[in-house]
């Protein structure tokens, strides 16, 4: 944990938490559309993109010194792995909420009888499990359904997170428990949300649309006097 000690002397002011919640798409990439699109380059630019958006976002909130941030998210393959990723190279503290125990999880097939996960997706996921940075691991559902376990994580990250960030390529995804359902839920609750989109631009490098839903509705956290 001394990753993450602050340097306040015991009479200064306290540090104090922003909830970031993330989710994004598990293929930011049409690779049949594609083809000729580098997609390994493709993702390792989102990453770094990720990555200086986060490393901006404390002075666009108007956050000061006693603040840091904490990221909220699952670990699932595309969008989540990136922003694992990226808080790790920041040092940024990351809670992992997840819809079923971790193995469980890593093993676990779609609707369409496909995993989840391939070996080398479960290998590097395991690697992130284990990561410095990640400060907890909770499971957060105890449903049997699977696509109500994912509306409960969402509901999850909503209710603990300050605001949210959400990662999508330009074909949203409408299915139950996914980003989309996470987005519409968000803008319910007038919850902060940047919305990011995820295109291919020239040369098959990726192309970000960003916007904001509920930007007035944050609130910099704030001890009591």
């Amino acid at each position: 944990m001394s990753e993450f000690a602050f340097s306040e002397s015991p009479t200064g002011p306290l540090p104090l938490a922003v909830q970031v919640a993330f989710s994004g798409s598990r293929f930011l990439l049409d690779e049949k559309a594609h083809p000729s699109v580098d997609a390994a380059a493709f993702y390792a630019h989102i990453q770094q993109y990720l990555t200086e958006r986060l490393r901006g976002l404390p002075q666009e909130l108007g956050l000061d010194a006693r603040h840091f941030l904490c990221g909220l998210s699952q670990l699932a393959v595309g969008a989540d792995t990136l922003f694992s990723r990226a808080c790790e190279a920041l040092n940024i503290p990351q809670r992992l909420f997840l819809p079923q125990q971790r193995e469980d999880f890593l093993a676990a097939v779609g609707s369409d009888g496909v995993p989840d996960f391939t070996v080398e997706q479960r290998i590097a996921a395991r690697k992130l499990f284990d990561s410095a940075h990640v400060i907890e691991e909770r499971v957060v559902s105890e449903s049997a359904d699977r696509q109500t376990r994912f509306q409960d994580v969402n509901l999850e990250l909503l209710r603990v997170s300050d605001l949210v960030i959400c990662l999508l390529s330009t074909a949203r995804d409408g299915k139950a428990g996914g980003t989309s359902e996470l987005i519409e839920d968000a803008e319910k609750r007038g919850r902060p949300l940047l919305e990011i989109r995820v295109d291919v631009g020239g040369e098959g490098q990726p192309q970000f649309t960003e916007s904001w839903h509920n930007r007035s509705a944050f609130a910099v956290p704030q001890w009591p006097d």
